[in-house]
């Protein structure tokens, strides 16, 4: 069952584990990239940023056609108004939007800027979620 865990991982992947581990779980194509102290590695729903010095999981963000849900309710393409609703308040924080009594994730927003309408942030999609231990916040 494909799951968002706040604070702990994805689906079988969970915060933490080795770039070797992280591996072992995943058997397909990849691209690789490099910042100063992150390595991430970007699959076809997942990408996960590795810390250089460990070598461990830090980050791990959904997007596209993900079709995990966090507490079953809330995945790609619901609403911040669906998040108010279903799982608590949220709060903007730069520019994603957490749910300050739920640490260790946060949303992404799509930018609607070709659409008619003006863009809102109760009402534009999710387009991606990002798990992360809560000591980063």
């Amino acid at each position: 069952m494909k799951m968002i865990k706040p604070g702990i991982g994805v689906d079988q992947f969970t915060l933490g584990i080795s770039i070797e581990e992280l591996l072992r779980l995943i058997d397909e194509e990849y691209e690789k990239s490099e910042l100063a102290d992150y390595i991430i590695l970007k699959f076809k729903y997942y990408k996960f940023w590795i810390h250089q010095i460990s070598e461990t999981v830090t980050q791990i963000l959904v997007s596209g056609q993900y079709p995990g849900k966090l507490h079953g309710k809330i995945g790609i393409g619901n609403t911040m108004q669906d998040v108010d609703e279903l799982i608590g308040k949220y709060v903007q924080d730069d520019y994603v939007y957490i749910i300050p009594d739920l640490p260790g994730v946060c949303f992404e927003l799509k930018d609607v800027e070709d659409s008619e309408e003006e863009w809102n942030n109760t009402t534009a999609p999710i387009e991606k979620i990002t798990v992360y231990t809560a000591e980063e916040v």
